[in-house]
């Protein structure tokens, strides 16, 4: 003890070990892909899971509100994920979401479109959730999510033209 300040005793013990000094970031980035492809689904949009559970029984993947605010997350990391690798593995799967992606942004915004297929589309607010509304809603974090994506294809294939022609999509 020094100063009148207690001395904090951090439980836990001490070793030595070898270990690699590097990380192979390859297979790292090929596991990340497995997991960003295997947890999007191609039948509804090709929306992500968001809830995800693997230390059950029988492994659960659920959708949430959340799926269409975090489906840009996924869409921004693919890119980055084979850069690092030059994996294709679930190309079909990424491209189809990109397209689903641009199909949401209209009017220079990214929504989140009402559907019938979606009940659980406002379940991460109970009190909105109650008043649903058969409507498209807006919210920013979707949409900083969506630009960050827009930002990555551009540096990846070079066309400025993911900037400003997006602004202008709209779903069929």
């Amino acid at each position: 003890m020094s100063d009148g300040v207690k001395d904090i005793k951090y439980p836990g013990r001490r070793y030595e070990a070898t270990v690699p000094d590097t990380l192979d970031l390859v297979e790292r980035a090929e596991l990340a892909i497995n997991g960003l492809g295997g947890t999007i689904d191609p039948d509804l949009d090709y929306q992500s899971y968001f809830n995800i559970s693997y230390a059950t029984r029988r492994p659960v993947m659920q959708h949430h509100a959340a799926d269409t605010t975090c489906d840009p997350k996924f869409a921004e990391s693919f890119p980055m994920m084979r850069i690092m690798c030059g994996s294709e593995r679930y190309r079909e799967v990424e491209d189809g979401q990109r397209t689903a992606l641009l199909g949401r942004i209209r009017d220079g915004l990214y929504w989140n479109l009402a559907d019938p297929r979606r009940p659980w589309r406002c379940s991460y607010n109970p009190a909105f959730d109650r008043a649903q509304k058969d409507e498209d809603l807006a919210n920013p974090g979707g949409n900083g999510r969506m630009l960050r994506a827009l930002v990555t294809w551009r540096e990846v294939d070079g066309d400025p033209g993911w900037i400003t022609s997006s602004a202008n999509c709209s779903a069929a």
